[in-house]
């Protein structure tokens, strides 16, 4: 599937004041968040009060941080003073609409920060301390950021978290830790991170785990039936992690699990082709929204394994007075909610891309 690289795209963002929704495809209804002619970050994220947070291009050619909810968009933070450009288009929202994301600077060197009406707050920045910040944090309701970086001077990678004072080291890779390398983490209301992370042995292993910084859970490892495991899984606040895995055996799928046995969401045994296209979404009501693509060859997204009854949108759905073209999979990241609301970024057949809020019309939670 062809990607459009956003980072060059310089657009004119159209907010949807009028809350345009368009004709139904399955069970859903659909808001237009935000409209252009192309610039869109691949990511977004979503939370239980409607709002979508993410990454595009304003018609100066400045990249920008928004948020919107079907009216107004707001501005958070933007490339033409303190920041050059925003990490991979990575943000995180929680339910104040504050925002989680990594920026680079003018004067040099990255941030880790959030921001919201109130204002810009550093988190984290790279120096003395940090080496490096990874693109994809995590933020909770209490405003504490979990995120990927690497320690200075050695450089060695760790998981991190703060909130605007002192940053907690909550897992390292030095020489006495069990692991050695990490992929980005998502924290729950607990403070619990769920992370994937390379481990010392012989031979080494991979796994997905949770943990506080102390002792951790091994939901899945590459020791039991797993081939290659999700570097970006995500947790609910009951501490269940949903993950995308391919198999010794070569199947894809969506899984679950809370430390004890793994179950199946979705795999690529029946209707679906693959699901390994991006990580999937948990919410607290146990529900996972996911992109997989049917053995027809059509790209959707999906909230469990019936591509009729659990799909949300596919291509050559219609969408917006036009029909869905394509969806931006390479770094994408679709946004859920506890509602069901699922927001997500597409190209239509008149041009636009567009960022959407899709909500489920009279549908029970998945359990």
């Amino acid at each position: 599937m062809k990607t459009v690289s956003i980072a060059l795209c310089a657009v004119a963002l159209v907010s949807s004041g009028s809350g345009v929704h368009a004709q139904k495809p399955s069970a859903y209804e659909f808001t237009l968040i935000a409209d252009s002619s192309s610039g869109f970050s691949p990511t977004v994220s979503l939370n239980n009060r409607g709002t979508v947070s993410f990454v595009a291009w304003t018609s100066a050619g400045e990249p920008a941080v928004f948020t919107g909810n079907g009216g107004s968009l707001r501005r958070l933070a933007e490339g033409n003073g303190l920041f050059f450009g925003f990490g991979a288009g990575n943000t995180s929202i929680n339910a104040s609409g504050r925002v989680a994301f990594t920026a680079g600077l003018t004067a040099g060197g990255a941030g880790m920060f959030t921001a919201s009406h109130r204002g810009i707050e550093t988190i984290a920045r790279t120096g003395d301390f940090f080496a490096g910040l990874g693109f994809r944090p995590s933020i909770h309701n209490a405003g504490t950021v979990a995120f990927l970086g690497s320690a200075a001077p050695s450089g060695g990678p760790g998981l991190f978290a703060g909130r605007g004072g002192a940053v907690l080291t909550v897992y390292g890779s030095h020489p006495s830790s069990a692991f050695f390398t990490f992929g980005a983490p998502a924290i729950n209301e607990n403070g619990t991170l769920a992370f994937f992370a390379g481990v010392r042995g012989t031979p080494e292993w991979e796994g997905i785990f949770t943990g506080d910084g102390g002792p951790t859970t091994t939901i899945a490892d590459s020791r039991s039936g797993f081939f290659r495991l999700d570097v970006e899984p995500s947790i609910n606040n009951a501490g269940v992690v949903a993950f995308a895995a391919i198999l010794t055996s070569g199947v894809s799928g969506i899984f679950v699990g809370d430390g004890g046995p793994v179950a199946t969401i979705a795999d690529s045994t029946g209707p679906f082709s693959d699901v390994w296209l991006s990580s999937p979404i948990i919410n607290n009501h146990g529900s996972v929204v996911f992109f997989a693509e049917l053995d027809g060859g059509r790209v959707g997204i999906f909230t469990g394994p019936d591509p009729v009854v659990d799909k949300v949108i596919a291509i050559g759905d219609p969408l917006l007075g036009s029909l869905v073209m394509e969806f931006f999979l390479n770094g994408s990241r679709l946004g859920f909610n506890d509602r069901g609301e699922v927001a997500f970024v597409a190209r239509l057949g008149d041009g636009r891309e567009v960022v959407v809020r899709a909500t489920p019309q009279h549908r029970a939670h998945r359990h």
